[in-house]
């Protein structure tokens, strides 16, 4: 046995790796060429969840090169727009798309694998709502496809390689019979979003609302705008895991949280009585701590201020 493991160690010491070496070589410039297209991925994926957050679309364009501009104003009443292209990102990843839910109307993200699509899934086992919730595409070190730093799996359950290929995010992009904007997805999912000017509405609150004391009830206030305003209905579409009352005479939203609260969401919709629904959903999550800690500036830590005595105030 002695005799052999010195045979081995020496056979060890003319081991050609260089062979080994080029293979890993040539995996890193795969990567490397593949962060290009996964930037301009993630930055689609946010157009994405941009437009289908809720926000109206208000008008559709294209540029010079052919992209297509999409305008729409957010829930700030703030006119913002994207640039959406449909020829130049091409990469072979598990394609994310968005479906609408037919109870709520709101969208969530689906991932598609093997020509199979099912919902995205979050740590809890939960759909992953669109609005706010942006997943983030990337590569691990083995040359996986990872979306929010889990590896995708195929329906066998094996890890997806990164290659390049041809597919792309967004297949084609154009006004539907009806003048509403159609998103054909790369995974053949079509969106279709109204494009309206007449009416739009705000809330006084972030689409992910963090609830640091949930014994205390908050207060939601809306606000309508555009020319159908005045006559359009505001109510409330669902309210899960919290209680929501509304005040018309107010324009506002009371929400209170029941015990053991965790997290819920709110979605306020606007109707204009003729075509038009706008959506605006919020989503509630208790905070991790209670506790709010302030940071003192660096020259306090070598001599702390002396305390001084309060002067009286100017007159």
């Amino acid at each position: 046995m002695l005799l052999t493991a010195v045979t081995f160690a020496a056979g060890c010491s003319d081991y050609d790796d260089s062979e080994l070496g080029g293979r890993i070589d040539g995996f890193k410039e795969r990567i490397a060429r593949l962060q290009g297209r996964i930037t301009s991925l993630n930055d689609q994926l946010a157009d994405l969840s941009e437009l289908t957050s809720g926000n109206v679309i208000t008008a559709m364009a294209q540029d010079s090169e052919g992209n297509y501009v999409i305008t729409y104003k957010d829930n700030k009443n703030e006119e913002k727009s994207v640039v959406l292209a449909t020829v130049d990102q091409m990469l072979n990843v598990p394609l994310l798309g968005v479906e609408a839910d037919a109870e709520s109307g709101l969208y969530y993200w689906t991932v598609t694998a093997d020509g199979q699509t099912a919902p995205l899934l979050d740590k809890s086992g939960e759909r992953v709502p669109v609005s706010g919730h942006t997943p983030v595409v990337s590569v691990d070190e083995q040359g996986y496809w990872t979306v929010n730093g889990e590896r995708l799996n195929d329906a066998a359950g094996r890890p997806i390689e990164a290659n390049d290929g041809e597919s792309c995010l967004f297949k084609g992009i154009a006004r539907d019979a009806n003048g509403n904007l159609s998103l054909t997805l790369g995974n053949g999912e079509v969106v279709t979003l109204p494009i309206q000017q007449v009416l739009n509405l705000t809330l006084s609150t972030a689409i992910n609302t963090t609830v640091v004391d949930a014994s205390v009830p908050m207060t939601v206030k809306y606000t309508l705008h555009g020319e159908h305003a005045a006559d359009a209905l505001v109510g409330i579409a669902a309210a899960e895991g919290i209680e929501a009352a509304l005040d018309k005479e107010q324009q506002q939203i009371a929400v209170t949280f029941p015990a053991g609260f965790s997290d819920g969401h709110l979605i306020v919709v606007a109707y204009d009585m003729l075509e038009y629904t706008v959506l605006r959903p919020v989503f509630f999550a208790k905070a991790t701590s209670d506790r709010i800690e302030i940071r003192r500036p660096p020259s306090w830590c070598s001599s702390p201020p002396t305390s001084m005595p309060a002067r009286a105030p100017s007159r």
